[in-house]
């Protein structure tokens, strides 16, 4: 993987945080589905984009079903992990 700077290109915007944040989560995301069983599932409700899921992740949990509601924070949670969780809105 290879960043280039390209012009008018700012650290908080868009295209920048794919470049640099797509990988990292493509490689987590692949880290995660190697893991063997976990020691307990959980649903995160009131997911936002995922915080919580990877602090449980990390001690072994498995999410099994995600809610919530603001439609920006469920895309972004939805680029984060994948669409193979099912993450819902009332």
């Amino acid at each position: 993987f290879r960043a280039l700077w390209l012009p008018r290109l700012r650290p908080e915007s868009l295209p920048c945080c794919r470049t640099w944040q797509g990988p990292i989560f493509q490689a987590w995301h692949q880290l995660a589905t190697r893991l063997p069983e976990p020691r307990f599932t959980f649903c995160e409700l009131f997911s936002g984009i995922g915080g919580f899921r990877i602090g449980l992740e990390a001690l072994g949990g498995r999410c099994v079903f995600a809610s919530e509601l603001l439609n920006k924070a469920k895309q972004t949670y939805m680029l984060n992990f994948g669409k193979q969780d099912t993450i819902t809105t009332s």
